[in-house]
């Protein structure tokens, strides 16, 4: 009997509580605004969410991109074009061919003349000869940069220079009357690597250079490599 008179008034209680009209519009109010208190925190968190993301995002595009610039300029630099091949003397009208290179695709009168006659043999020219009309001597220059990986005097060939190019391409040159690099240097186009002079092989030219060209270990004839 004690329990339930105590617990009647409890219930009386409440019951007069939800009769109050001001009751459920409190309730209301309150409830939301713990609704939009959660929402709030809700939103902060997926903007920061979303900032970070965007960053990141712009982080990686960042890097992405320039990971491929980096990419395009190293496969700028591997296809950079090569040098230009320019002959082997200063602008001088008074330097002339005196001999062309033995071309088996020539008419029979130019391979005639390409012909160097040594010791009772007539050999093909493999080279370009070249010579001033009063066979005075003058400079030889570098044809393209490279590195000297040849720099003798031969008995045959009298001095000459051999630079290493890129794409196994080497240029010769012989006849000369002086030598103005050392074996392993880097030389740059353009650069005096010596002096036309004379030489056995071809002593009926005189003062001259014989240049060649070589590819892969083959002469090829250089009016090919460079431009008119």
């Amino acid at each position: 009997m004690n329990e339930q008179n105590q617990m009647k008034p409890k219930s009386a209680g409440w019951r007069k509580l939800l009769a109050k009209r001001w009751l459920f519009p409190v309730m209301y109010v309150a409830v939301a605004g713990i609704m939009l208190t959660l929402m709030w925190v809700y939103q902060q968190d997926m903007t920061e969410s979303v900032t970070q993301t965007e960053v990141g995002g712009v982080a990686k595009n960042d890097a992405s991109s320039a990971k491929q610039q980096t990419s395009k300029e190293q496969t700028l630099a591997v296809n950079k074009p090569l040098e230009t091949m320019i002959w082997p003397y200063l602008p001088d009208a008074s330097i002339k061919v005196v001999m062309s290179f033995y071309d088996m695709g020539a008419p029979v009168s130019a391979r005639q003349q390409a012909l160097v006659e040594y010791d009772r043999t007539f050999i093909p020219h493999t080279g370009i000869d070249f010579a001033r009309k009063d066979q005075k001597p003058f400079p030889v220059l570098s044809a393209l940069s490279g590195i000297v990986t040849r720099a003798e005097t031969h008995a045959i060939f009298g001095q000459l220079v051999e630079i290493t190019h890129e794409n196994n391409l080497v240029t010769v040159y012989q006849s000369l009357g002086r030598t103005d690099v050392k074996l392993n240097a880097t030389v740059k186009q353009g650069d005096i690597i010596g002096q036309a002079g004379r030489n056995v092989f071809e002593k009926n030219q005189g003062v001259h250079l014989h240049f060649e060209v070589r590819q892969n270990g083959a002469a090829v004839n250089p009016a090919q490599w460079i431009p008119k």
